[in-house]
């Protein structure tokens, strides 16, 4: 039987008949098989040739005819006649199992159990039924397969496996009832062959969910009260062991079966492999990465299903292996630095002088206190269990190649970001370094250094103001050797630790070595540097009016927040010819006064 309709249509005269023939070569009008035949206008035709027998090769030709018998043809094809349906040889297996806290019925097969003999394509058309009985679809009419994809079933060429959620079906399985799942093929020619599973006994209680343990190598390793404990860290990157306990079922045989993945439940790494009655398991020959973690799930299986459970991971770290993402900082860093400067006064300066915090200190004063933090990305501070920290000097001894000796054991402390070292002796003039190692109950990873601090523990000092030079104008030259710490002399040159520098102006009094300050202290900005001189020109407010005596104060701060100051006369105030300093004449004065308050 051959039954075939098409679409087709004449908008201005309509179509007046159509002609249907059967071709062998599918050229133009040559119907060989079946003459052109008319079907009274109607675009379906049904014919029986006897002809068309398994196998044949042809083509369907349709002609249009509108009612000014004008004509228009097609050709349809090449079409083979099919008449062998699918075939099915195995068997279909049923089981009930949650995922994702939801019920389903699985159905399990071979890959090649539906196939067709003279077409090596693969079958694509599945569909699935569930029923009481045989071949039955009580509880669900049959469905296209692709619309119950689950992780629960293996991507393949040809469906193998397909998962009912069981609240789709029309109504509840019960208890100690009898089910059967039912899958037909059908092929390109629309043949189809059903096959049925084997019956399913819905029994309703599970075997109860049990703990699955990360453990060491049962064969090496010691264990704590006869069990081996669970770890959450290893070395080894070929091998998982684990063991299991808590799956029962009140009156069934429960086997197991365990898996290897990247997540729990997830069998990526090893596919889940049967393992028989035993709770405690080993792996081998795996190949697993670092700085992953790795889930061993164990799955319980009965007459009435499975339970699943999953370990809670056991990360791949190897001894003595470079870190990612650490860093080591001298110095307290600065998270306390908005809370420090809101109880600073800095009226008497123009500028924050104070020494600001830094993230990772190069100098600093203190002999007897080593302050360091560090940073590690969240990712590797979950693997880090505990910490240690040594300090180290470094030998210059020859020059070419500097080592570094150590002068502070390692300290084993707790997980922390900071540590504080007191009652050392450090050497002036030296420099340290942190070292820090993070560790991990089998081993720690590479040890991890800050870039050093020097320790200058004394103030900066010069020889002095050499020269000043002032015309009375709003300009004073000045120019002074810089500030040095003798510690460091032959190791670094003064301008790598100087930090900066600041000038003011004080009045000779009774009360102060050097007199009160008449300015707030400005910073001196690129001043000019020949040698171990510096010289700068400052601008004044107003010009200077020596009626007492002013010295010139240069305070030089170093990077370790130190500092000293030099102070010199701008002129000579002892001089009597010519006479620099002229002191103010106060009269006492009665009369009008003008609008600045002065006696006329």
């Amino acid at each position: 039987m051959l039954d075939v309709s098409w679409r087709g249509g004449d908008d201005e005269s309509g179509v007046y008949d159509y002609l249907v023939g059967l071709s062998s070569t599918g050229q133009g009008l040559n119907a060989d098989i079946l003459p052109l035949t008319s079907t009274h206008s109607h675009p379906r035709f049904i014919t029986y040739h006897p002809n068309l027998g398994e196998g044949v090769v042809f083509y369907i030709v349709v002609q249009s005819i509108n009612r000014a018998r004008l004509t228009t043809t097609k050709v349809f094809g090449p079409i083979i006649v099919e008449v062998t349906a699918p075939e099915f040889t195995g068997v279909i297996i049923v089981q009930y199992e949650e995922y994702d806290g939801q019920g389903h019925l699985v159905a399990k097969w071979d890959e090649d159990s539906f196939f067709e003999k003279d077409d090596p394509e693969p079958l694509s058309d599945y569909k699935v039924a569930v029923g009481s009985t045989p071949y039955g679809t009580q509880l669900l009419q049959f469905t296209p397969v692709s619309e119950f994809q689950s992780r629960m079933c293996e991507t393949t060429q040809q469906p193998s496996c397909v998962g009912v959620p069981t609240d789709i079906l029309d109504w509840d399985l019960h208890g100690d009832h009898i089910y059967y799942m039912s899958i037909k093929v059908t092929n390109v020619a629309g043949l189809t062959v059903t096959a049925t599973s084997e019956p399913y006994r819905h029994l309703v209680d599970l075997p109860s969910a049990g703990v699955v343990l990360d453990t060491v190598n049962p064969e090496s390793a010691g264990v704590i009260f006869g069990e081996l404990p669970d770890i959450d860290f290893q070395s080894v990157s070929t091998e998982l062991h684990s063991r299991w306990h808590g799956f029962a079922h009140p009156y069934q045989d429960v086997s197991y079966e365990i898996a290897v993945g990247s997540s729990p439940g997830d069998d990526n790494i090893v596919k889940f492999t049967n393992v028989g009655v035993q709770t405690q398991y080993s792996l081998y020959g795996l190949l697993l990465s670092h700085y992953e973690k790795y889930f061993i799930t164990v799955r319980a299986q009965s007459e009435s299903g499975f339970v699943t459970a999953s370990s809670d991971g056991v990360t791949i770290l190897s001894d003595n292996d470079v870190i990612d993402g650490a860093f080591v900082f001298d110095g307290m860093g600065c998270a306390d630095k908005g809370k420090n400067d809101t109880y600073f006064d800095r009226s008497h300066h123009d500028y924050t002088s104070r020494l600001q915090c830094s993230d990772d200190i190069e100098y600093q004063a203190s002999k007897s206190t080593v302050f360091a933090h560090w940073i590690v990305n969240n990712k590797t501070m979950d693997f880090i269990s505990y910490i240690e920290v040594g300090i180290e000097r470094e030998n210059c001894e020859n020059s070419s190649y500097p080592t570094w000796d150590v002068v502070h054991q390692y300290d084993r402390m707790h997980v922390a970001k900071y540590v504080q070292f007191t009652g050392m002796n450090l050497t002036p003039g030296d420099r340290y370094r942190t070292i820090v190692k993070f560790c991990f109950p089998d081993g720690c990873f590479q040890q991890v250094y800050s870039s050093g601090f020097w320790v200058i523990p004394y103030n900066p000092v010069s020889e002095g103001i050499e020269n000043i030079f002032y015309n009375g104008s709003l300009l004073l030259e000045f120019t002074w050797a810089e500030f040095v710490n003798v510690e460091l002399n032959g190791k670094l040159e003064s301008e790598e630790y100087m930090d900066y520098y600041e000038w003011n102006i004080a009045v000779d009094t009774e009360a102060s070595t050097h007199g009160n300050f008449l300015y707030k202290w400005m910073k001196i900005t690129n001043p000019n540097h020949n040698e171990n001189k510096l010289t700068y020109t400052a601008t004044l407010e107003d010009k200077l009016i020596f009626s007492d005596c002013l010295n010139l104060a240069i305070r030089g701060h170093n990077k370790a927040g130190l500092y000293s100051t030099i102070y010199k006369t701008i002129v000579d105030c002892d001089s009597v010819d010519p006479l620099y300093v002229v002191p103010n004449i106060v009269i006492d004065a009665v009369g009008e006064t003008d609008e600045h308050g002065d006696v006329k």
